[in-house]
């Protein structure tokens, strides 16, 4: 718990950081600073899918369908990772073993931080990374999308709780907003076909 506390601590950090931004004047120098500020801020996350999901890739339909961590069968969210790394390794927990011979695609998003909502670590369940997933985080995700209160939702990775996954709402008017990259082919390292 204390990973996650600090990984959103320091989210809080830059959080205050815009939010106190000082009322003097803004010259060119400063504004330059912003919009440094304001890029190094903007969330972004990855999304792998096997090559015959590339098209439905952001429709939320496979949560729709069977549920999630952050979701119940009905609720259509898109899940993304914050790393390329940690979206390789959610995939690859989910569809054990991997295929050698299946191809696998990789997208990078990205989008403001305004457009995300960051779940308070403080208002988790207590077994949020119960594993199957229980009806109390399911709950959380379902709310969130039922009430459209951001586009994006940040919660821990159950897989490493010092990194996000985000939950996306592709129902959500400021969905369009959300810039996606790709594909581009991702390779699993053979010995993982092993697994």
């Amino acid at each position: 718990m204390a990973e996650i506390s600090a990984t959103w601590t320091r989210r809080g950090c830059a959080a205050r950081l815009r939010e106190h931004r000082s009322g003097r004047a803004r010259s060119r120098k400063s504004s330059g600073a912003n919009r440094l500020r304001r890029l190094l801020l903007m969330p972004s996350g990855w999304r792998i899918v096997r090559a015959a999901r590339i098209k439905t890739a952001f429709t939320g339909e496979g949560s729709r369908v069977y549920g999630g961590r952050w979701n119940s069968r009905g609720t259509a969210v898109v899940y993304v990772s914050e790393h390329e790394s940690l979206a390789a390794l959610e995939l690859f927990v989910h569809i054990m073993p991997v295929s050698p011979i299946e191809r696998y695609f990789s997208f990078r998003l990205e989008w403001n931080d305004n457009l995300t909502e960051y779940f308070p670590v403080k208002k988790l369940p207590p077994d949020w990374n119960a594993e199957p997933p229980t009806s109390a985080s399911m709950r959380i995700g379902d709310e969130w999308a039922r009430r459209a209160r951001s586009v994006a939702l940040a919660l821990p990775s159950l897989l490493s709780t010092s990194e996000l996954n985000f939950l996306l709402n592709p129902n959500h008017p400021d969905f369009k907003r959300i810039k996606i990259n790709g594909p581009i082919e991702y390779h699993f390292d053979p010995r993982m076909a092993r697994r």
